[in-house]
């Protein structure tokens, strides 16, 4: 959580992509995309609007790029997958 805060702050006002996304976005990708159909598959938010501002206005930037739409799977698609995942694994931790 402290390097997510870190990561808030360092952004500032800058936009990490104009119409090509470079190698700091895909590298980021898991935090917009992965970790945050992770979060509602669990039911947990950790990086809220309100702690992560300015990271929740890239991810929303970065969700909503042309390039990110047309070549990485929707929230719709992921969050049913880690859910079943989840489920899964936790069946057979209780086993």
């Amino acid at each position: 959580m402290e390097k997510e805060k870190k990561r808030n702050n360092e952004l500032q006002n800058k936009k990490l992509f104009g119409d090509n996304l470079g190698f700091v976005d895909i590298v980021a990708s898991y935090i917009a995309l992965w970790f945050g159909a992770i979060q509602e598959a669990i039911g947990m938010e950790l990086l809220t609007e309100q702690k992560f501002p300015k990271l929740s206005k890239w991810i929303d930037e970065f969700l909503s790029s042309r390039i990110v739409k047309g070549n990485l799977p929707t929230r719709e698609v992921l969050v049913p997958l880690y859910k079943a995942q989840f489920a899964a694994a936790t069946q057979k931790l209780s086993s």
